[in-house]
């Protein structure tokens, strides 16, 4: 009777392999049809939120702010997401000092969704897409010029750099101006001097169309595509390089976690930006309750797990210790191929 049961046993574990199997190769024409299911907001089903951006790569987090928001097209809860970012970079902290700081302002802006999933991959929310992109270089702070030379092609792509201003006192003047000179070769730089006694009073503004309009004790006295200024008590120099509207395209992705407290990008080209969701709008109601039901184990996707769970009780009945009246989903009293389907046909889907 023993060797019977040995071998009823192995009978059955192999009974389930077997069924396990099939369904695995059932679920993968569901997963096909998964894959290009569009997942579009509804009554029913909308996600929207407002977050603080508090890091941005590496090398500047200290100093990276912004805000990201996901919000309705036309402000109508249910409406397709709009959503756009913006980050910028402090202005340097002397407590953080290091030596370098860059001045930037991104703006984002997904000109495209390609996908958006509830509770995908182990994250609440989850949208890709393509991105259009404006960068706006202000600043460079720096102790030392030659740190700005990495950016010396991107300023050449913004502008062709023809005439450069240096603001200095003369102390600091042959570092500056050797490198313009050895970097922009072929531009014209023009040198103004601050004097110790009365200084230099100057100010500017940008256009696309002549650049920088420089003026200096109330006078304009030029148009430059760069404005360089060595500040007087300090080793520290000011780069203003030319301003650029360009918009590029990039692909990305956001996502929100730790229960909607939690948000990051990841953008091709501009690394990763994270930070806190302030506030956040969800209703995220089962379109399909049989699909609901079949995720045995409750964490909002169908998925192997839940497959697994029901292949474990295949074969139970209602007087069996091992029958689940949550996996009999026809509610015939015993777990069986039909139940195996059931889950098997909502493989990959979400609610």
């Amino acid at each position: 009777m023993g060797e019977y049961r040995k071998e009823f046993k192995s009978v059955r574990k192999r009974e389930r392999a077997v069924l396990l199997g099939v369904c695995l190769a059932l679920m993968g024409f569901a997963l096909v049809g998964a894959a290009f299911a569009d997942s579009w907001f509804s009554e029913s089903k909308y996600a929207y939120f407002v977050g603080d951006i508090d890091s941005w790569n590496e090398d500047i987090d200290s100093w990276a702010d912004g805000e990201v928001r996901v919000c309705p097209e036309d402000e109508v809860l249910g409406d397709d997401p709009c959503v756009s970012m913006y980050c910028a970079t402090k202005n340097p902290d002397p407590s953080v000092w290091r030596g370098f700081c860059e001045d930037v302002w991104l703006g984002f802006s997904m000109v495209n969704i390609s996908m958006v999933e509830f509770n995908y991959n182990g994250k609440d929310f989850y949208l890709s897409g393509t991105w259009g992109i404006k960068k706006l270089m202000w600043t460079i702070w720096t102790e030392n010029i030659t740190d700005i030379a990495p950016f010396v092609d991107e300023m050449l792509q913004i502008r062709n750099i023809t005439d450069i201003a240096v603001i200095t006192y003369e102390s600091n003047i042959n570092s500056i101006t050797d490198f313009a000179a050895a970097e922009f070769k072929d531009a014209d730089i023009t040198v103004f001097y601050q004097t110790q006694e009365n200084g230099t009073s100057f100010g500017w503004g940008w256009s696309d169309d002549v650049g920088f309009t420089l003026e200096i004790n109330g006078e304009v006295v030029g148009s430059f595509d760069i404005i360089i200024i060595g500040d007087r008590y300090t080793n520290i120099i000011e780069v203003n390089p030319p301003r650029s509207r360009k918009i590029r395209f990039a692909t990305g992705e956001l996502y929100v976690t730790d229960n909607w407290t939690e948000f990051a990008a990841e953008i091709e080209g501009f690394g990763m930006f994270s930070g806190k969701v302030l506030d956040y709008n969800v209703k995220h109601e089962p379109e399909n309750p049989t699909v609901a039901r079949t995720d045995v184990n409750h964490n909002r996707k169908i998925d192997i797990r839940d497959l697994y769970l029901v292949a474990r009780a295949y074969g139970s009945t209602i007087s069996s210790p091992r029958y689940d009246p949550d996996l009999d989903f026809n509610s015939d009293s015993i777990i069986n191929i039909a139940d195996l389907m059931a889950v098997a046909r909502n493989f990959g889907k979400t609610y």
